[in-house]
C-alpha cells in the first residue's frame, strides 16, 4: 500500500490525507483540518507483514500479481493528480480512462 511519510511524525499518512496547497505541504489531522507537514518521501507498506519498504529498496518497477489476468477486473475509479486547474490535462485524463476502462 502507498504510504507518505513526514518530518512531523513516525506514523505514515495515507496518500489521500496529503495535499500540496499554495506551495505547501498538508496533512489531514483527526479532527479533519490540515496541518503544514514536512514531505520526507513516499513508502510502500506492505498488508501482510506491515514491513516498510522505502523507493530505493524497490528493485524492479514491474508491476507483479499473484492471479491470472483474467481474474482481475478494471479499477471502477482512478486517482489522478492535477498540478492546476487547467481543462486541458483534465480532458486529457478523461479520454484515457475512457479509453482503457470504457
Amino acid at each position: 500500500r502507498l504510504m507518505v511519510k513526514i518530518s512531523q511524525t513516525e506514523s505514515l499518512i495515507d496518500p489521500l490525507d496529503f495535499r500540496f496547497r499554495d506551495g505547501r505541504h498538508e496533512a489531514c489531522r483527526g479532527d479533519n483540518t490540515w496541518k503544514p507537514v514536512t514531505f520526507v518521501g513516499m513508502c510502500f507498506l506492505c498488508p501482510q507483514d506491515e514491513s516498510v519498504l522505502n523507493e530505493s529498496d524497490i528493485q524492479s518497477m514491474e508491476f507483479v500479481h499473484l492471479v491470472r489476468d483474467w481474474e482481475i477486473d478494471f479499477p471502477s475509479i482512478v486517482l489522478t493528480y492535477k498540478p492546476d486547474d487547467g481543462k486541458a490535462l483534465y480532458n486529457r485524463i478523461k479520454v484515457m480512462t475512457n479509453h482503457f476502462g470504457g
